[in-house]
Order: structure tokens, then sequence, then C-alpha cells
């Protein structure tokens, strides 16, 4: 209605002789739009006992990205659970990539329905859109979203795991009755520069968010590409974890909830390891407008932003397992 009521007044300025016009026919004008996209990394490591993958998985793409945590308790039925986590990414990849799918909760719906592997899953999925940082999920994997700012380090986001009791988190898949609709769901505003940090229990039974954190801060370089600096930290992040998981002695979140539980565990826990790494990167693209009437006598600034060409972004969205361990 804005728009239109701008033509009106511009074609009645124009019948009272304040503009001449230039060309009545519509003028195409090029003007450049912020998007944003993921510059994303991922790490990985198996439990030391393991002789393969693990039962971690994620996925990468350009607008979203996403980790599996699959239940080791399948071991004892002789199934590899992480057969089912690896699928469940893949799928998720795919609607993702081949059909631009950007929305976490819809990629878990439907990577959940095309999964057809044996053993259940925890998962993350994390999606950029117009500005927004969106998520969803189920389990005690998670997702961190931080901000270095001139003063140090912020923490925009940090999601909660979801757990049945202790050390049982809810899980997708065979047998479970936790379904996709048992998801948490979170949003937050993010920026060029900011940091996306995916991880399985792994690393979040390990090292606290503040020791994450200081590995975010001290592993940044703005001499360094994103893509360089999402790798060293992912590295680092990953071998922090893996050395604290060995230490018997150190406290660590799982140590302190355990205890907190009544139960009787100090030091690291040896798990899979996998974190993902990603960076908000501005990306300009460009968009073209229509302009019905260019007048000569109109200081008119192609790269001003008008009621022609302005562009909202929507901030409607998401309200801000292992199997049980034997």
């Amino acid at each position: 209605m804005a728009n239109l009521k701008l033509v009106h007044e511009n074609r009645e300025m124009l019948s009272q002789g304040i503009f001449t016009p230039v060309n009545e026919s519509r003028k195409r004008i090029s003007c450049p739009v912020e998007t944003f996209e993921l510059v994303s990394v991922g790490r990985q490591t198996p439990h030391p006992d393991k002789t393969g993958p693990g039962e971690d998985a994620f996925f990468t793409t350009k607008f979203c990205a996403g980790v599996a945590d699959g239940v080791g308790g399948w071991i004892e039925l002789n199934i590899d659970s992480g057969k089912y986590s690896r699928m469940f990414m893949e799928c998720a990849r795919r609607e993702a990539e081949e059909n631009e799918d950007r929305d976490p909760f819809s990629l878990i719906r439907k990577a959940f329905d095309e999964t057809d592997a044996v053993g259940t899953s925890t998962v993350t999925i994390v999606s950029i859109d117009n500005g927004r940082l969106y998520a969803s999920n189920v389990g005690d994997s998670g997702v961190l979203v931080l901000r270095i700012e001139p003063t140090g380090i912020k923490r925009i986001l940090e999601s909660e795991p979801q757990t049945h009791f202790w050390n049982c988190p809810k899980q997708l898949g065979t047998e479970s009755h936790d379904m996709p609709s048992d998801a948490d769901h979170y949003d937050c505003a993010v920026q060029e520069g900011d940091f996306v940090i995916l991880a399985t229990d792994g690393v979040l039974d390990n090292l606290f968010v503040h020791e994450i954190m200081e590995l975010v801060e001290n592993g940044y370089s703005s001499t360094d590409t994103y893509e360089q600096n999402a790798a060293k930290i992912a590295e680092a992040i990953m071998i922090k974890t893996h050395y604290t998981s060995q230490n018997r002695k150190c406290e660590t979140p799982f140590s302190r909830g355990s205890i907190a539980h009544n139960f009787e565990f100090v030091g690291g826990k040896l798990d899979d390891i996998t974190v993902v790494v990603s960076i908000v990167s501005a990306v300009k693209q460009q968009s073209h407008v229509f302009s019905s009437d260019i007048f000569s006598n109109l200081d008119f600034d192609v790269n001003a932003q008008s009621p022609l060409t302005q562009h909202s972004s929507s901030t409607e969205g998401y309200q801000s397992s292992d199997s049980c361990e034997f």
C-alpha cells in the first residue's frame, strides 16, 4: 500500500508540472542485498575402544548443519546404531540441498520418515535464513551461538539437553516413543562473524561452555579466512575434548551431573566426539527493483533505501539417545 501511495503521489506531482518525466517506461534498478550463509567445518573421532567410525554423524551445507549421536546401547544386540545416525544425517542433507528446505524441524521430520535403518539417535539441526539462526533439537547433543566483541566473547544462544532421566537422552528411531514433535526449538538474530557450534554429548559431557568459549576466542584470527578459523577451532575443540575424556581426575559437566544425581563418577567420559564449527558469512547479492517513473528534477539516489527498495525479515519462528546407557 505504501509503494502504491508513493506512485500516486509522484503522478499527482507530475500532473502539477513539478516533475518532468525522463521515461514513462519501467526502469530496472540493481541494488545490493545482504544475505547470510554458514561456512562450516566438522571434526570427529570415535571412542578409543572402537575400530570403526563410531555412532556419531554430521552434515553441512551452505545454509544448514546438523549432528547426530547414535545410541551405543544397540551394540548389545549386535546392531550398529551409527548406520541410523549416518542415514538420518544424509537424508537431512539431501532435503536441505536438493529441495532447499531450511526449516530444521522440517528436516528432522523428513529425515525421520526416510531413515529405515535400525537404531536410535539424538539429533540437532540448525539453519540460517534472513539474518536469523533457527535450531531444533532432540536429545543431548546441542548448539551454542557465540559472538566476539571488542569487550570479549559473548554467549548469544545455548540449547538445553533433553533427557528422560540422568544419562538417558531423548532419541529418535527404532522402538523409541520419542518423536520429532518432542523437539525443542530455538532462534536468534545473528550477524557477520558469529560462531555456531554444534556438538554431540561426547563434547558437551567433557567441556564446560566457558572452555569452549575460550577455545573460540583464543583460536580466532582476523587475518585468517572463515574456513581457516572454523577448521582451527573445530580441531582445537576436538583435541581438548579427547584429552579431557581420558583424564580421570578433572571435573567435567558429566562428573558434576553424576554427583548431583547420586552417582560416583570423577573425570572425563570416553565417547565418540563430534563438533561442527560454523561462521556466519555475509553474501552480497544483486536484487532488481522496478520504478514506473524516473523524474529528471528529482535528486534520486539508487543506493539509498526508499519505500520502493525496503525489504523486511521475518522474526516469526521458533520459541525462544544414546539409548539409556546400559
